[in-house]
This record gives structure tokens, C-alpha cells and sequence, in this order.
């Protein structure tokens, strides 16, 4: 089994991975597209990426990725990153991290740093070099890299696990035959001048009881003119209801496209 993981080898990603699939072949890589790609030629291949955090919903560009690339969702997973700040002097001006850190840390550098100004990097290795190389830099890593880098901890416990569950999914070609708690799905609604289309795609789902549990706007793919939706929703929509709604949606109202995204199967165990 190969699973590729979205960061560097201390990535949460990568730690899953090795709790989970201690035997599997883990690659670590920071380019989501290379990533998706290689998933997708082969479905002995997998890959954990982040889904959601509470604090800034859905990572969108994940979600937009698995349906550029018609990948699946076989379970999810769920992670409290441990994360600090650190740096090679005290005498800091700035604290650079990748988008996803700086904004799970984003309330404790309200409160404790206030004055630093925040610099956003492509990947951690990046954050890393500002850091080693420019004493007035910090940056933000897993706990794990701290003594690693021989770096000061300027700060830690930078989130709450209680309140910072980060959603993991495992991606693959092919979708999980076991029955989901909840799955997730895409709607490609065509662009249209016509404001009610959404709330004629919601109608059926209540007709139907089932529950949404969120709404996310997505970004239209790429030379495409459409309006792109995630849902997520209660059970597995393999079910029958499930496949009504799609068809009255797609064949008798003709107002968008439902893919399938995969969902909460629970049917990963962590290994000793």
C-alpha cells in the first residue's frame, strides 16, 4: 500500500499515516496537484490530505482538487495538531507559517503577539529557512521539529485540541463500499441569472429528510462557467433517497450535476 501525505514527514498528515498504515509506503509531498494526479492513476494508491478545521471550515482547494481530479473520500479522520512557535533569537519582527497553521493559530497571535507582523509561505520548509536564516523570523511547526532544528519555543499550545479537530480524509480513485455516516457531495450548478436554483436543490433534501450538516462555496473549475458547491450530508448517498434526489435534480429539473464525494465510514482503526 502507497499513501502519499499532503507536507513534510512531521506533517499531521504524514502522522496519521503512520498510526494508521504503519506498514505502508509513505511519501510525503507539499504539491497537491502532484498528489492528486498520482492518486488517480491508481488505485492501489492513496493519499491523506486535510478536509476541515473549525476555525476556517473546509480547505477549499482540497475539495476543488478531488473533483478536478474525481477522486474519492474512503474515510475521514480526525487530528488535534500540536504546534508552536519558534525561532533562533527573541528579538522577532515577523512569524511566517503555511495558510492552514496561521490560521488555526490565529486567535492566540491576536491576544499573545500582536505587534508580529504575519507572513504567509507555500509549505513549512519555506517557514523553516525564513527562520534559520533571519534571527527577527519565526516560524510556526509541529512540536516535533523544535528540538529537531534545535529552535527556542517562543511559544506553544497554540490551539485548543479540545476545539481544534482538524478532518483528515483518505483519498482514492475508487469510493469505500462500507456504509457512511456521512458523505460528502458536489453540486455543479450552471451559472444562471435565476436566484431561487439553490433553494430548489435544497427542497428535495428536505423532502427526502436529510440532514445538511454545511453548505461550502467552492471556486468553479478551472475554464468552466459554473457555480461549484460541497454538502455535507447525513448517511451514505448510495442509498436509494439518495439516488432520487439526484435524479430529480439532474433529469427532471436539469439544474446541475451531483458528484459524489466519498464520506465518514469508520472504518479505520489505529494500529499499535
Amino acid at each position: 500500500m502507497q499513501i502519499f501525505t499532503l507536507g513534510p514527514k512531521f506533517s499531521n498528515s504524514y502522522k496519521l499515516a503512520e498510526r494508521y498504515f504503519p506498514t505502508a509506503n509513505k511519501i510525503p509531498s507539499e504539491d497537491l496537484e502532484e498528489i492528486c494526479k498520482k492518486v488517480s492513476q491508481d488505485k492501489t494508491f492513496f493519499a491523506m490530505i486535510p478536509l476541515s478545521c473549525p476555525q476556517n471550515g473546509i480547505f477549499q482547494k482540497n475539495i476543488e482538487k478531488l473533483i478536478e481530479h474525481k477522486l474519492q473520500i474512503w474515510d475521514t479522520l480526525q487530528a488535534s495538531p500540536k504546534l508552536s512557535i519558534a525561532a533562533k533569537s527573541r528579538t522577532l519582527t515577523t512569524v511566517c507559517s503555511t495558510a492552514e497553521n496561521l490560521e488555526i493559530c490565529q486567535q492566540t497571535l491576536k491576544k499573545q503577539f500582536a505587534k508580529l507582523k504575519n507572513f504567509i509561505t507555500p509549505d513549512l520548509k519555506t517557514a523553516i529557512e525564513h527562520s534559520l536564516y533571519n534571527t527577527e523570523v519565526a516560524c510556526i511547526i509541529p512540536d516535533d521539529l523544535v528540538k529537531v532544528l534545535n529552535f527556542e519555543k517562543i511559544a506553544d499550545s497554540l490551539v485548543d485540541p479540545a476545539q481544534t479537530q482538524i478532518t483528515y480524509g483518505l483519498i482514492n480513485l475508487t469510493s469505500n463500499p462500507k456504509v457512511k455516516e456521512k458523505s460528502y457531495i458536489g453540486i455543479q450548478l450552471e451559472e444562471s441569472k435565476n436566484t431561487n436554483h439553490l433553494l430548489n436543490i435544497l427542497h428535495p433534501f428536505r423532502e427526502h429528510n436529510v440532514e445538511i450538516f454545511k453548505v461550502h462555496s467552492l471556486n468553479p473549475l478551472p475554464n468552466k462557467q459554473q457555480q461549484m458547491f460541497c454538502f455535507e450530508i447525513q448517511g451514505d448517498f448510495r442509498q436509494a433517497r439518495f439516488r432520487q434526489i439526484q435524479v430529480f435534480l439532474e433529469r427532471d429539473l436539469k439544474i446541475c450535476k451531483v458528484l459524489e464525494l466519498g464520506g465518514q465510514a469508520n472504518s479505520l482503526q489505529p494500529q499499535a
